[in-house]
């Protein structure tokens, strides 16, 4: 496996960051990067890896890996997000104090609220959301008139491409289908709000997406809204979307008119 040309470092918090985006769930670093990130001499580092596999804190076959990089002739081990993280938390540096107040107040948040938020990739979804949402113009009619079938393809398209795959034998013709469906000549969801709403909701709660169905359901919310020429933008912020969403995803489905009464309430005020 090649390394990618991704640059690791610790922000003023303590936090670990990339300087670009990775598409897996935990990144790659040598024992020079690890070492630079905590202000540690490599040395250290080295000593703290052997004891932290010796102790089996941190599984070696999966948490190291042997890579090919520019002007070595032998393969140089990198280690995983876990590895880093657990050396972060042996050693006794003033980089890697800041990290663990860091942390733990992270896994604070975590274990009272359930979850975390990390800001800076709110603003980065978000604008991404609303990126898609643009090129969704050039693809349908100009006027604000929205179909079944407009919903159903630009959803996976779009929420497919960018965010997420679609799972075989998915449910999303059945979501569309549902927030579309009437009965007597009605729409079931008659306004623009409550047919965006119950988009959002049916793609976070049915899982259309093998993964990202959180984020595909967003932009679905974002999407809709705008064709619609709904102004969101005042009252659906980067962190209230993050919210919302996060409260469908989070919530019983037995109380589901509720949760949805409440995005609806926020779009009415």
């Amino acid at each position: 496996m090649k390394q990618k040309n991704i640059e690791i470092y610790q922000a003023k918090n303590g936090a670990i960051e990339l300087s670009v985006d990775a598409k897996k769930e935990t990144i790659w670093a040598s024992q020079q990067q690890i070492a630079d990130v905590f202000n540690l001499e490599r040395s250290v580092v080295t000593k703290h890896i052997g004891n932290i596999l010796k102790n089996k804190e941190v599984d070696e076959k999966s948490n190291v890996q042997k890579m090919h990089i520019a002007n070595s002739d032998k393969p140089v081990s990198f280690y995983s997000l876990d590895m880093i993280l657990a050396v972060g938390y042996r050693a006794n540096s003033s980089n890697a104090i800041i990290f663990r107040k860091w942390a733990s107040k992270i896994l604070r948040n975590y274990i009272t609220n359930g979850f975390v938020i990390n800001p800076s990739r709110i603003e980065q979804n978000y604008e991404k959301f609303l990126i898609a949402v643009e090129e969704t113009k050039k693809l349908l009619p100009s006027d604000d008139r929205i179909t079944a079938r407009d919903a159903m393809e630009l959803v996976k398209m779009f929420a497919g491409t960018w965010f997420a795959i679609e799972r075989k034998g998915s449910s999303l013709a059945g979501i569309v289908g549902n927030v579309f469906q009437a009965f007597g000549g009605k729409d079931l969801y008659p306004t623009i709000e409550e047919k965006a709403v119950h988009l959002l909701y049916f793609v976070v709660k049915n899982h259309p997406f093998v993964d990202g169905n959180k984020r595909s359901g967003a932009f679905s919310f974002i999407w809709f809204l705008q064709k619609a020429g709904f102004d969101f933008r005042k009252k659906i912020t980067p962190e209230a979307l993050t919210a919302l969403t996060l409260l469908i995803a989070e919530s019983n489905p037995k109380d589901k008119d509720r949760v949805i009464g409440l995005v609806l309430l926020l779009l009415k005020k």
